[in-house]
């Protein structure tokens, strides 16, 4: 598989986790591209929370442009540069520490694919284009066909199964540290939720860390 850039997101490291898991000890904090369940500095998670509410679960309040400023992956910003201008020009300065996200998507042929489809994620050019030498792989995420996390329910205690297998191979951060684990993975997950088919994995890189 290869991976293409949809876009880029700033996403809180404040926020002290409640879920159960992470209390335990065996993970440090949950991450996913699911803005529900790391919180975007943007308001686009579709919770229906507001101001302070929000706040309170370490979700953003900052209101997100239109497409036309973003780009087509919306939320996901196409423009790196432009995305950390935004931020630090709207954002409120409360001292808070976020890192700054670029999101992939992972298919056998990205450029094809993506170009076929009907439907977000879309093809669409970023800047920069490529995954950077110095930006860190914090790992992949296993979704549905619309965005949402399928690891974390896998753990919960109500739904523990075979998919518990693949418990071995999440990193600190509830995330797929291997690629090909992470396909392991997402094809497990065809076969047995056809609700959720076709899954989708995309990575998460940090490309670097603002405090606001």
């Amino acid at each position: 598989m290869k991976e293409r850039i949809l876009g880029y997101d700033v996403r809180e490291m404040w926020y002290e986790d409640q879920f159960d898991l992470v209390k335990q000890g065996r993970f440090k904090k949950m991450l996913s591209i699911e803005g529900a369940l790391w919180g975007s500095i943007f308001e686009w998670d579709y919770v229906s929370l507001v101001g302070q509410e929000r706040e309170k679960y370490g979700l953003g309040t900052l209101e997100l442009p239109e497409m036309l400023t973003v780009g087509m992956n919306l939320p996901f910003w196409s423009d790196l540069d432009g995305m950390l201008d935004h931020v630090r020009d709207k954002a409120h300065r409360l001292g808070r520490r976020y890192w700054v996200t670029a999101i992939t998507i992972c298919l056998e042929d990205p450029e094809g694919e993506l170009k076929e489809r009907t439907e977000w994620p879309y093809h669409a050019q970023t800047i920069p284009v490529d995954i950077q030498s110095d930006w860190v792989l914090v790992g992949y995420d296993v979704t549905t066909r619309d965005s949402e996390s399928m690891i974390t329910p896998c753990l919960e205690p109500l739904t523990r199964g075979e998919a518990c297998d693949f418990e071995k191979d999440l990193n600190e951060y509830m995330l797929f540290s291997n690629l090909a684990k992470a396909d392991e993975f997402r094809r497990a997950r065809d076969a047995d939720y056809e609700l959720g088919y076709p899954h989708m994995i995309y990575g998460i890189w940090r490309v670097g860390e603002i405090v606001l």
